[in-house]
This record gives structure tokens, sequence and C-alpha cells, in this order.
């Protein structure tokens, strides 16, 4: 026979309160999330039904603060003249809101695998193992942290000093408007939020071969100042790299 005394019956009765109060909560937490989710989708729908179609691209202003709908052309200023020094002579021209570009460094990194089998003593064995391998990197690896770092050095090798290793030039604020005929003015103006909705793509396709010659012959070096002369365009990248590259080599 088994019996409660009176503090274990007390305990079961608090835990159960506790419980009870616990499950209440959340079933006010829940109730009101699925309240406020159908008033949204509601006040959504309803703006949606409500909105003005357009059939120009001229603004009224009876329309201000209205949601409208709009099939219009796009205006968006030339920043390609905004990127850095060094990238800037592979491409002459770009419309558009923004211009981003990622740097990635060719060096060797260090895997580690680990495996564990149970002994007969019912502990635990495990063996760790190391492998290395050259790749594109988007950050400069410390090849003196490896675990076995001979025949596996990166060196010095690091991004360049001049020319941030990522970074974006953007189109001035209301600067991107839908307007007749892709002009400036004349149009609806697009707020930052918008213009985050517009399609990207990558220009690599689009870069100039090359950048036009200097007085000198320059060459990357792993690391130091980089100028458009140590880059050309291969494989929809720029690149230091001529034919298979090697550790400290660039890509953008």
């Amino acid at each position: 026979d088994s019996g409660e005394n009176i503090c274990e019956r007390m305990c079961g009765a608090l835990c159960s309160s506790i419980c009870g109060v616990v499950m209440i909560i959340c079933c006010v937490v829940l109730v009101f999330w699925n309240e406020n989710n159908l008033v949204i989708n509601e006040a959504t729908a309803n703006l949606v039904s409500d909105a003005k179609v357009y059939s120009s691209c001229v603004p009224s202003p009876s329309a201000n603060g209205d949601l409208v709908l709009v099939a219009c052309d796009l205006y968006a200023p030339d920043i390609a003249g905004e990127l850095p020094h060094t990238l800037s002579p592979f491409l002459s021209h770009f419309s558009g809101a923004s211009l981003s570009w990622n740097t990635e460094i060719y060096q060797w990194t260090e895997d580690e695998h680990e495996s564990c089998h149970k002994t007969n003593s019912g502990g635990k064995s495990c063996r760790k193992t190391y492998s290395y391998s050259t790749e594109w990197s988007s950050s400069p690896v410390d090849s003196s942290d490896f675990v076995h770092p001979g025949g596996h050095d990166n060196g010095h090798t690091d991004f360049p000093h001049n020319v941030e290793s990522s970074g974006s030039v953007d189109a001035p604020p209301l600067s991107i408007v839908m307007s007749q005929h892709g002009t400036p003015d004349g149009g609806f103006v697009l707020d930052s939020s918008l213009v985050s909705y517009l399609p990207s793509e990558n220009l690599g396709n689009r870069l100039k071969s090359s950048a036009p010659p200097s007085n000198s012959s320059d060459e990357w070096q792993g690391a130091g100042s980089l100028t458009p002369q140590m880059l050309h365009k291969y494989d929809g990248y720029l690149q230091t790299a001529y034919g298979s590259p090697q550790i400290g080599d660039l890509r953008i």
C-alpha cells in the first residue's frame, strides 16, 4: 500500500494550480494572436480592394495617402561613378537603386571531423581528423592556428587595405521614380521600403574585361594596395589570378 501525506497533497495541488494558470495565459495569448492576425488580414484585404487603378502614370493630388496600382517605366540615377576607384573602371554606367560587391580570397582552410565509438568498459573513445583544401573564402584565414600548418601556409595574405572587402553604393533617397516615359519628373516617387522590393541581378557579365593600362606593371602580391590594373574579368568576377588561382589571389 502507498499513500500521500499532507505535504505531498499540497505540492500536487500547487503544481496543478500553476499548470492551470499557465494554460490560461497561453490560451489568452493564442486567442489575441489569432484575432490580431485576423484584423490585419481583413485590413489588408480592404486596403487592396479600395486601391485606385491608374491608367496613366501621372499622380493626382486627390489620391494622396491612398494605395494606387500603376504600371509605369522606372527611372533610376546612374550610380556607377560612386563605386570605389579600384572598381569603377570596370562598370561605366549603371542606373539602379544600389550596387554592392563582395571580395573573396583564395586560401587554405581546415576542416575537423570527430568520430567516436563505445569501449568495452562502457566509456567512449573519440578520434579527430583534419583535412585541408584550398578554396575561395569570404574572410582571411590564419593558417598559424591550424593543427597541422605544414604545407598549408597562407602566409600574410589579406584583403587589400584600400578597398572595403564588401560594401555598396546607393542612389539618393527618393530618386527612384515610376513615370510615364521613365523620366525623373512627373511620376510616383518610391520610398526606401518600396525600393527594397525591386529585383536584383548579377552584373558580372556587364563588366569590362580590363582597366585602362597604366605606366607601371602592377601585380597583386597577396596583400597591400589593389589597383584596377591588377584585376581582369574572368567567369563573371574581377580576379587577380591569370589561370589557376594561387594562395592570396582575390575575386570580386
